[in-house]
């Protein structure tokens, strides 16, 4: 659980930081939306992969 969220938090931090290298103004509900969309990808991914296997 504690590596989660650890994995979480540097997902975040990467962003915050790439969107300040390309100047964006990204807002942090921006963040967690995207945040919660991109685990339902890695989700649905595994979802698929376990199937094809």
């Amino acid at each position: 659980m504690l590596g989660r969220t650890t994995r979480t938090r540097m997902r975040l931090w990467s962003w915050m930081t790439m969107a300040r290298k390309m100047r964006l103004k990204v807002s942090i509900v921006e963040l967690v939306i995207i945040h919660q969309f991109y685990d339902m990808f890695v989700y649905l991914c595994w979802l698929i992969a376990l199937d094809l296997l």
